[in-house]
């Protein structure tokens, strides 16, 4: 677990700070220009994990992330978070770059 204090005084410099940590996750490149549900799509593939299989560990149904991944349902944060763990990636890796 990763604590951050971080000091702003306003939502601008909070943006910024925010955009900061995410840019400084070292993500693959394979991942760049492709959108949400497919970052999802790629890494349960390199994971060998099956869409009812990662929905299972998440509380999903094959559905669910089906539409996820073909970009017909959003993800709710709570659900981006859950995803990530279950792929073992850092959230980061799963936004759009």
């Amino acid at each position: 677990m990763i604590k951050v204090t971080i000091s702003c005084k306003n939502i601008e410099e909070l943006k910024d700070a925010l955009m900061e940590m995410v840019e400084s996750e070292t993500a693959p490149q394979e991942g760049v220009g492709l959108q949400y549900g497919e970052l999802v799509q790629l890494y349960r593939k390199k994971k060998g994990v099956s869409q009812y299989d990662l929905g299972k560990a998440i509380g999903l149904d094959q559905g669910k992330i089906s539409q996820i991944e073909i970009g017909n349902r959003h993800a709710r944060f709570f659900e981006m978070v859950n995803i990530a763990k279950a792929l073992g990636v850092p959230v980061t890796f799963l936004i759009p770059r």
